[in-house]
């Protein structure tokens, strides 16, 4: 027996599902009336007429005033692929409309007998999304089922991270899907794996739910693609902004107190276009873990404040050394030249990415030392004040490495 769940929450995720799987409301009205009516007759009038009342009628069902009618619940269950169960719990149960081979139901599936019948079918099926551009990838996830997707990765059919010669410098460490395909067929996984930049978190985040820490050295979990492209004397291609994941940086910060302190640790990555080149790296999203354990757990923010405020204080106490030992060296050799302008003329090979979250510094034509790193924000405010201090110098020392010019130069 399932519980029914309210007005508001029935429409609020019926118009989510709808949005996922049409343009517009508006889109999904006249899939709707095409379906059911018969339209032989003035079908022009007709057909307006009653996608306009549709319309109207779906906006309130959406916005929890008036409940989805029984004649209503076949349709939506045939048009947006879920079944009545699902759309009465509004998500909170979820069972196959029918009994079928899609990408759905294998995702759903328990039984390892239908994984390998599905994935053996010479049609390729389970290769390509399907007509709501799912892949059974997309619906395992959805559906949290874990157990599918470690037989995947186990057996081979899917690699989130295949071996280093392969990863084209880091990129997406080259994931891929070993399930047979089609020879130039599209929206396959492998286009997936190319594509989607979440889709390794939101896997480690089910794995970590479902307690297996062995993900966390497997599939790299502190790291993304783009840490492994950095360079001594550029920084502008570091972006971490299309890697966040929301439910991610939630699993990491609920994790147990092992898998809590890995991604609390320092570590290093060799560049793999520099190959010379190493940098030491917190969590890229450690600034997002700061900002949910603010609201959700205030002794692990304590935590990971303290462990921010000396990161950052290192990174610009080394900055900091480097710019002044340049410019030593400098003034030695420009004796007449002011001080001030030796510090503006070292810091044009100081580099800040988009983000303001990584700078590199490296003076090379004086054979100077690589300064590079991560730096910590934290966009969140707390009512305890140890709390909000903590915040305030992290914020202060990301300001100072931002603004290094200013700190350095007496005004």
């Amino acid at each position: 027996m399932f519980e029914i769940k309210s007005n508001q929450e029935i429409g609020a995720y019926l118009k989510e599902v709808i949005l996922s799987k049409y343009p517009s409301c508006r889109q999904f009205c006249v899939a709707y009336v095409d379906l059911t009516l018969d339209l032989q007759d003035d079908p022009n009038d007709i057909r307006s007429d009653e996608i306009r009342k549709l319309t109207n009628r779906l906006s309130q069902i959406l916005k929890g005033v008036k409940a989805i009618q029984t004649y209503d619940l076949p349709v939506f269950s045939e048009l947006l692929g879920i079944s009545c169960e699902e759309m009465l719990t509004a998500g909170a149960v979820r069972k196959p409309i029918l009994y079928r081979r899609t990408n759905y139901n294998i995702a759903f599936s328990q039984d390892e007998n239908d994984w390998k019948e599905y994935l053996a079918r010479e049609d390729c099926i389970a290769a390509y999304a399907d007509e709501f551009g799912k892949t059974v990838v997309d619906y395992a996830l959805e559906f949290k089922n874990y157990k599918f997707l470690r037989f995947l990765m186990g057996n081979g059919y899917i690699q989130f991270v295949s071996h280093e010669e392969t990863w084209e410098y880091g990129y997406n460490f080259g994931a891929k899907s070993l399930i047979k395909d089609k020879p130039f067929e599209r929206h396959t996984l492998q286009n997936q794996f190319l594509q989607d930049s979440t889709l390794r978190t939101r896997l480690i985040a089910l794995a970590l739910e479902s307690d297996d820490e062995s993900v966390l050295e497997e599939l790299h979990a502190r790291e993304f693609p783009v840490q492994y492209t950095v360079m001594p004397y550029r920084c502008d291609a570091i972006k971490f902004a299309d890697f966040y994941e929301e439910n991610y940086i939630d699993a990491i910060v609920r994790a147990n107190d092992k898998v809590f302190d890995y991604f609390c640790q320092e570590y290093h990555v060799t560049s793999l276009q520099a190959r010379d080149y190493c940098c030491k790296w917190l969590f890229p999203f450690f600034g997002a873990m700061i900002e949910k354990a603010v609201k959700a757990n205030q002794e692990r923010a304590l935590l990971l404040l303290n462990i921010a405020i000396a990161h950052n204080k290192d990174l610009y106490d080394d900055l900091r050394k480097e710019v002044f030992r340049v410019v030593k060296e400098q003034k030695q050799m420009r004796s007449s030249v002011g001080i001030t302008e030796i510090i503006k003329d070292v810091l044009r090979d100081f580099h800040i990415n988009e983000e303001k979250n990584y700078v590199t510094y490296y003076a090379y034509w004086c054979k100077g030392n690589s300064v590079s790193g991560l730096v910590i924000s934290v966009n969140a405010k707390s009512k305890e004040k140890v709390v909000q201090d903590k915040i305030d110098k992290i914020n202060e020392l990301h300001n100072m490495i931002i603004n290094i010019q200013d700190n350095l130069i007496k005004q």
